[in-house]
C-alpha cells in the first residue's frame, strides 16, 4: 500500500510539474512610454500652475468700510482722451476708408500694423515723401506713416498749419 500511495504522489506531482511547464506565461503588458511621459508632465504642469504667483492679493481679513462716494458717470473712452504734451501730438486725425489702412515705418517700409477704421489718432507731422502723414502708432505709441487720403485731419494744435508741420524722414 505505501507503494500505491507512493506512485499516486509521483503521479500528481509529475502531472502537476507538466501542467505549469505547459500553461501560457503571463507576460506583463508593454509600457505605454508615449503617454506616460505625457501624464507625467501634464501633472507637473498642473502643479505648477495651481501653485503659481497670483497678483491678485489675498481676501482682507475684515471687510473694507462702506462709503458714500458716488459712482463716477460715463468717462471720456480712452480713444478720444490725448496726452497732446506727452507725445507732442501736433493735431488729431481720423483714419477713414473701407478696409484696415497699413500703419509703416515709411512710404515702402515694414507693416507695423492695421488700424481699424474709423479711428481718432494724434498726428505727429508730415512725412518727407510728399502725400504721407505721421501718427502715433494707436497701439504701439510709435511714429507710423499713413497716406494722405488715408487721413482726415480733425484738429491741429494752435501755432501749427499744414504748411508748419515737422516733418519726419523714413
Amino acid at each position: 500500500m505505501r507503494f500505491r500511495l507512493f506512485q499516486i504522489m509521483i503521479s500528481v506531482f509529475s502531472a502537476t510539474l507538466i501542467t505549469a511547464a505547459c500553461s501560457p506565461k503571463v507576460t506583463p503588458p508593454p509600457v505605454d512610454i508615449a503617454g506616460t511621459i505625457a501624464v507625467q508632465l501634464a501633472s507637473e504642469m498642473l502643479t505648477q500652475i495651481s501653485a503659481a504667483y497670483s497678483p491678485t492679493p489675498p481676501p482682507s481679513p475684515s471687510p473694507l468700510p462702506v462709503t458714500d462716494n458716488p459712482i463716477p458717470a460715463d468717462t471720456a473712452t480712452p480713444e478720444e482722451a490725448y496726452d497732446y504734451d506727452r507725445v507732442k501730438f501736433v493735431g488729431l486725425v481720423k483714419v477713414v476708408g473701407d478696409e484696415k489702412p497699413p500703419c509703416t515705418t515709411g512710404p515702402s517700409g515694414e507693416i507695423q500694423s492695421y488700424i481699424s477704421v474709423p479711428k481718432k489718432v494724434g498726428l505727429l507731422g508730415v512725412g518727407s515723401v510728399p502725400g504721407w502723414y505721421v501718427i502715433s502708432n494707436p497701439y504701439f505709441g510709435a511714429p507710423c506713416w499713413l497716406p494722405a487720403e488715408r487721413v482726415e485731419i480733425l484738429e491741429l494744435n494752435q501755432g501749427f498749419d499744414l504748411t508748419s508741420l515737422p516733418v519726419f524722414q523714413p
